[in-house]
């Protein structure tokens, strides 16, 4: 969230989240800012909330993407026009790189397989995401309108994340996020072997500043695993299936399990592993399961396995020659 202050106003910008996607207009301001209904109402009466630069109502859901311009300010001060933030410049090599990542498109959404250390979504102290830099190429293309993302993953973790071509995609998207009919499957090498094939881990997970733990006041939170495979006692190979995807939930699961993902530097261990591995967070978004907006059809996408996984698995498990 940004303020521009200037004499007797100050305008505020927030953009939404994935977290934040689907809820109520009213409801988001009351809990963001602790404004009352009563003023949430008056400010969308004088106009002085606006959604992507347009008048918005108290009942309008959030759509992942959208950019409320909040202006706070004295009755009568005359309202500053509004600046848009310009497009980043994108370089011939940087448009390659996000062509390259394109794994499937068609008229309502793209999906990409995002590689380590690309943030999702632009904030604070964050020049070049990849929504940032996914709208430049859109521009570059000589395209109308904007992609959203729909959902978003770490940067440190690789793999699959989709974004929409229009608001009506984004907000179908959204609802099935919402209903848990949008799956997701993530792999991750984990330190140590579980003492069984599979199970569940349901923990409430509580946010604070960029962190979260394991707390009784938090939201609900259910990861369901199973290994793919092992390398002595040394290491497991999970697949994992999250049913809300709250914050940082699959490196929050693993730690509590007690087989913390390898390469995390915010929730595993310090001490390195007696074997040789690539650097960077182990964990990767293997594929998503939804309805089509735009078909109708059930779909599953797919993404490839990226550094640091793929170098990783390919060394301890090399393919069979035979």
């Amino acid at each position: 969230m940004d303020g521009d202050e200037a004499g007797p106003f100050m305008i505020t910008y927030i953009k939404i989240s994935p977290d934040d996607g689907g809820r109520r207009l009213d409801g988001f301001l009351r809990d963001r800012l602790s404004w009352p209904q009563g003023k949430v109402q008056r400010a969308l009466r004088l106009k002085d909330i606006r959604c992507n630069e347009r008048k918005t109502t108290a009942d309008y859901r959030l759509v992942v993407g959208d950019v409320l311009r909040i202006y706070q300010g004295e009755d009568g001060a005359e309202r500053p026009a509004p600046e848009k933030a310009p497009l980043l410049s994108l370089s011939r090599a940087e448009r390659a790189a996000l062509e390259g990542m394109i794994l499937y498109e068609d008229e309502g959404l793209i999906a990409l397989n995002k590689p380590a250390g690309v943030a999702s979504q632009g904030g604070k102290g964050i020049t070049r995401a990849l929504d940032q830099m996914m709208l430049a190429w859109w521009h570059h293309q000589g395209w109308e309108g904007q992609p959203r993302l729909v959902h978003r993953l770490d940067m440190p973790t690789t793999g699959l994340i989709i974004m929409a071509k229009t608001r009506a995609v984004a907000e179908a998207l959204s609802a099935q996020i919402r209903e848990h009919l949008f799956t997701k499957v993530y792999e991750a090498l984990v330190y140590g072997v579980p003492p069984k094939d599979a199970g569940v881990m349901r923990a409430p997970l509580l946010a604070h500043q960029g962190f979260v733990r394991i707390d009784p006041e938090g939201q609900e939170a259910e990861t369901h695993w199973r290994v793919l495979n092992t390398f002595e006692d040394a290491l497991a190979h999970l697949e994992l299936r999250p049913k809300q995807g709250r914050m940082h939930q699959l490196r929050v699961h693993c730690m509590t399990m007690g087989h913390p993902i390898i390469g995390d530097r915010k929730y595993g261990r310090a001490e390195p592993l007696p074997l040789r591995l690539a650097a960077g967070l182990h964990l990767h978004a293997r594929s998503v399961t939804f309805k089509n907006p735009v078909t109708g059809q059930d779909q599953t996408l797919t993404a490839p396995l990226l550094s640091p996984m793929q170098d990783s698995v390919q060394g301890l498990w090399p393919p069979s020659s035979g």
